[in-house]
């Protein structure tokens, strides 16, 4: 991560040049604004990736301060918590110091390193059998394990039974969201109805049954068994023991309502 900044590779010239003038109009980013979130992601990291946060001070922040410690991570991971301010936050050139972090974060990438992320994900991803979950991205042809995502029928209740075992799995931690498709009329006020918009079903599904287990890089593969032999445990006493993705038809939305396929 580049703490806020992303390179795209656009493919179509013609979508690119759209998008290069569309660019060109945004602000650029103030340095000031850049500096805190730097300084957030930080103490967010430290307290990520320490061992002895991750135990101990868990405890201090739950059960002695009476602050749920994910809650806390997320507020500060998201780079734009407030989802009305959500656009009006990323239409930004990046700032000088942003620029300068994407360019040191390419030339000094290591795929030694990173390789050792794939390896842990492919541990667990072995270790995971419970036919009670579906993990995420299992058919793609190439899986860096960045996140470790499965599909239950029960997230919450997933999660809970977790947390009780000392792991702490979550949902919230990423700012992927469903985008609903608007209704036909145009943002401009002409009275032009545009095509009916396919609703996206698999993607709504997929939001409201997610879990991500802390499985990454950063972690020793005795505690991937722990991650792993506890969700096995957990899954192998749920109601129903095979979790099968519904098939999605091709609904769509008119005028602000979902129309479904006939």
């Amino acid at each position: 991560t580049a703490f806020g900044g992303a390179i795209l590779k656009i493919k179509d010239n013609q979508l690119l040049t759209e998008m290069s003038k569309a660019y060109a109009q945004y602000p650029i980013q103030s340095s000031a604004e850049y500096l805190k979130k730097l300084l957030k992601y930080s103490v967010a990291t430290l307290g990520l990736n320490w061992t002895f946060l991750n135990g101990y001070g868990i405890f201090i922040v739950n059960y002695l301060g009476g602050i749920d410690h994910q809650k806390l991570w997320v507020s500060l991971l998201r780079g734009f918590p407030d989802p009305e301010q959500f656009f009006q936050k990323i239409r930004q050139q990046p700032s000088a110091g942003l620029l300068s972090l994407l360019v040191r974060r390419c030339m000094e990438f290591s795929q030694e390193d990173f390789q050792v992320g794939v390896d842990k994900g492919r541990h667990a991803d072995k270790l995971l059998k419970n036919t009670a979950m579906v993990k995420v991205g299992g058919k793609a042809d190439r899986r860096n394990y960045w996140l470790f995502p499965i599909l239950v029928e029960k997230p919450d209740e997933v999660i809970s039974l977790l947390s009780k075992k000392g792991i702490y799995a979550y949902r919230g931690a990423t700012q992927l969201d469903v985008v609903e498709p608007q209704p036909d009329d145009s943002p401009d006020g002409h009275s032009k109805p545009l095509p009916p918009t396919p609703y996206p079903e698999e993607a709504k599904f997929l939001i409201n049954h997610v879990v991500y287990l802390p499985i990454n890089k950063r972690v020793p593969y005795h505690y991937i068994e722990r991650v792993c032999n506890g969700v096995e445990e957990v899954l192998g006493k749920q109601q129903n023991p095979v979790f099968r993705k519904p098939s999605f038809c091709c609904s769509s939305y008119r005028n602000g309502r979902l129309v479904p396929k006939l």
